[in-house]
């Protein structure tokens, strides 16, 4: 019996290193390219502003919210700083509240 666990085991083993991949070596690691975390791709200013006017109503009590993401919208540059994301988002959390999302 107690050859046949010691088999058993003796196998399992053998079974586990033949399946396992070595480490490897030092020069693999430094022929290896390092692996670039993926750049997070940038959303145009124009593209997320709209957005957010998607959402907010038509309406003439909500326009004013509307005219301050349009001027947010038609800034100069393309990009799209965080401080004016926030400021978009501002304005549209101020505009949920005041009653004007738009209901699907």
């Amino acid at each position: 019996m107690n050859r046949a666990i010691a088999l058993a085991g003796l196998l399992s083993l053998a079974m586990l290193a033949a399946c396992s991949k070595p480490a490897p070596t030092d020069e693999q690691k430094q022929a290896a390219p390092a692996a670039e975390p993926a750049a997070n791709p940038k959303m145009g200013r124009a593209e997320y502003v709209t957005d957010l006017l998607g959402t907010v109503a038509t309406t003439p009590q909500c326009q004013p919210f509307r005219d301050q993401l349009e001027q947010v919208r038609d800034a100069s540059s393309d990009a799209l700083s965080s401080a004016e994301m926030n400021q978009a988002n501002e304005i549209a959390g101020k505009a949920y509240a005041a009653g004007c999302l738009v209901k699907q």
